[in-house]
């Protein structure tokens, strides 16, 4: 559930991704429509280790600097680990899926992202848990952000920033051919094209937190976007928090094989 909508996305071992939403019936899965579907990396071999894995961003607007800046309020935005990187999709204004960034800097592969709440801070956050025992925290930035409050005196204007009733969620209903023309061939945006709505973002890696004894598998963030809970091989659960000097640090430890 993404706001008030629900979209579909599953990803298969070969690097298909496909990416649907509903028509006019949401408990009839038959009745949904594609909006995008593709391959994401050449076909994996069937004796080579693979990993693929989702995560959308669940709130119902986007970063506030990244709207200012053209981004479509009503984006969809989905983050897609493939083999040792994260490919970070946005849809522009014609609901075409567009690559807004890309988190890098694994060594091996990324078993797990998880997108963070908590966009209203004016940047995006994400987590991954890799093969290389690493747990990696980026955020997400909009280019010339700082210069969207700044007035032409020089001083910091407090804009009010766009609220959920000053900016209606619900899409349009279209019909499936509607649907089909939005979405394009496969639904996504020619990377070399210009397309309204379209905002690019710098990436920054903010925490590298090192597993010595464990491999992490899997990540997964408070509902406030203030606590990462990770959990690995040694059936320990780790609970990570940022401190008042920005380091992240492990807050505790939930030992799963005591009963």
């Amino acid at each position: 559930n993404i706001g008030v909508e629900s979209y579909f996305g599953i990803i298969t071992r070969d690097g298909y991704l496909t990416v649907c939403e509903p028509a006019e019936d949401h408990d009839d899965l038959s009745s949904w429509k594609i909006m995008w579907e593709d391959y994401l990396c050449k076909t994996p071999s069937r004796m080579e280790e693979t990993g693929f894995r989702l995560s959308w961003h669940k709130e119902i607007l986007p970063a506030w600097p990244a709207v200012l800046a053209g981004l479509d309020r009503k984006s969809l935005s989905l983050a897609a680990a493939i083999g040792t990187t994260v490919k970070v999709f946005r849809t522009d204004k014609d609901r075409k899926f567009y690559i807004a960034a890309t988190l890098e800097g694994t060594k091996e592969l990324v078993r797990d992202v998880d997108w963070s709440n908590g966009s209203m801070r004016g940047f995006d956050t994400l987590a991954t848990a890799s093969k290389d025992r690493f747990i990696r925290i980026y955020e997400l930035h909009t280019p010339g952000a700082a210069s969207f409050a700044t007035s032409s005196s020089g001083t910091q204007e407090q804009k009010p920033l766009p609220s959920h009733s000053d900016l209606p969620v619900p899409r349009p209903t279209r019909s499936a051919i509607g649907a089909g023309l939005a979405g394009g061939i496969k639904g996504k945006r020619d990377e070399q094209a210009t397309a309204p709505g379209a905002v690019r973002q710098d990436v920054k890696l903010v925490a590298e937190l090192e597993m010595h004894d464990a491999l992490p598998w899997r990540t997964q963030w408070s509902p406030e976007g203030g606590m990462l809970v990770t959990t690995a091989d040694d059936g320990i659960v780790r609970l990570w928090k940022k401190s008042i000097d920005g380091k992240w640090l492990e807050a505790a430890e939930i030992d799963g094989t005591k009963a």
